[in-house]
């Protein structure tokens, strides 16, 4: 299937779904508080920033590799790294629970959360390098249509924000067994040893930049969830959540398919390399910049008719929200190239100055909700700078 065939497949598929989400939001929010979709969410959250960094990027290195024997010592090592990490972050979560008020055992399924994930993402991640993007797609359209079904059905039953994410992790189940019973054969601590050697630069630069990438995006929420009230805190994880929508149609999946085949050109011809990376970077910030209308001209009365008047003031968050995540909607898909370019070291860097940043700002500033916008000032111009970075240094290396 040709580049363009998948991509219009996977973008066609992630329509659908976004359809599906836009249609049971409305029905949810009749039901679910804010204040408990808030802390459902901080519960998503926290698995996605455990999940995202259980294999120290030997994801990434599969994408990339290309021998299948290779693949298969990684694939196995994912496997091992994900259950040593996954300890790790329990032990983290298990400290917040006993320190913090705000925090309850339900906190500790986001460790059962993250494994899950993970394995799932690492399945889909194998389906993309081997271009099985209808299997991608199928994948995807299981997964997400079953956790609104499961979602929808949990907030009806009883909307409390730890069934609800019991319910986002039951259709994780069956994929992730599925790649635990596939490659448990290949675990084995000589070639996990081999593997982390042979993938260092993955482990020493990409996974600690992975990580920093994801505390600079949730530790601030965290921290908000300490200080923020509650019902405003739910407001604001919806709005983050509907804007979400389209990263996940436009940007991650997008992510799936352009890096490997920007990286396949990158050594053979870097001329339609480039050609496809603009052309892209072009197409997706005219879609960010037609959404922002949209946004503009949607008025706080529709919210509320279609969510119901406990969501009342979410256009302001909307708009406040789509300043960060309509740059992380175009930035996401081509963010990836930074390893082509050898400048993990760079964006890294970059990561870790906004880290301080954004949680100086909440910590400072949270109390009175003020750190949400200041936060997302400071998420729309690292998504700017990480932009111009990467294409100061396509460009360069495009003129060498």
């Amino acid at each position: 299937m040709s580049l363009r065939a998948s991509i219009t497949r996977l973008l066609a598929t992630n329509f659908g779904l976004l359809l599906v989400s836009v249609a049971i939001i409305p029905l949810l929010t009749r039901v679910v508080s804010p204040a408990d979709w808030g802390q459902y969410q901080l519960l998503v959250n926290l698995a996605v920033m455990g999940g995202s960094v259980m294999f120290l990027k030997l994801d990434a290195a599969y994408v990339v590799e290309t021998l299948a024997r290779r693949r298969r010592w990684i694939a196995g090592a994912v496997l091992g790294l994900g259950i040593g990490t996954g300890l790790v972050f329990m032990a983290v979560m298990a400290a917040l629970v006993a320190l913090s008020d705000r925090y309850t055992g339900w906190s500790l399924l986001a460790v059962g959360g993250a494994l899950l994930l993970s394995f799932y993402q690492m399945r889909q991640i194998m389906q993309a390098a081997h271009g099985d993007y209808q299997g991608y797609s199928r994948t995807k359209v299981f997964v997400q249509l079953s956790q609104q079904l499961t979602l929808l059905g949990a907030a009806f039953l009883g909307a409390h924000y730890g069934w609800l994410f019991v319910a986002w992790l039951l259709p994780l189940l069956p994929l992730a067994l599925a790649f635990v019973r596939a490659n448990f054969r290949g675990l084995r601590l000589d070639r996990l040893r081999v593997t982390l050697v042979r993938q260092r630069s993955y482990v020493l630069f990409n996974a600690p930049s992975s990580l920093v990438h994801n505390f600079r995006q949730t530790l601030p929420l965290l921290l908000l969830f300490a200080v923020a009230p509650a019902h405003e805190y739910g407001l604001l994880m919806m709005a983050l959540r509907l804007l979400d929508l389209p990263i996940s149609v436009g940007g991650v999946a997008l992510q799936h398919v352009l890096y490997p085949e920007i990286s396949r050109l990158w050594g053979s011809d870097r001329i339609q390399a480039r050609r496809l990376y603009f052309t892209w970077l072009l197409r997706l910030g005219g879609l960010a910049v037609t959404m922002a209308v949209v946004l503009l001209l949607l008025p706080d009365r529709l919210y509320v008719l279609v969510m119901g008047q406990q969501w009342s003031g979410m256009r302001e968050l909307m708009l406040l929200a789509a300043c960060w995540k309509l740059m992380e909607f175009v930035a996401t898909p081509l963010a990836p190239v930074s390893n082509l370019l050898a400048i993990q070291g760079r964006v890294a860097l970059l990561r870790v100055v906004f880290l301080l940043l954004s949680v100086g700002l909440v910590w400072w500033l949270g109390k009175d909700f003020a750190g949400a916008a200041l936060l997302v000032v400071a998420c729309s111009f690292f998504y700017y700078l990480l932009s111009v970075l990467l294409n100061y240094h396509y460009m360069s290396r495009q003129a060498r």
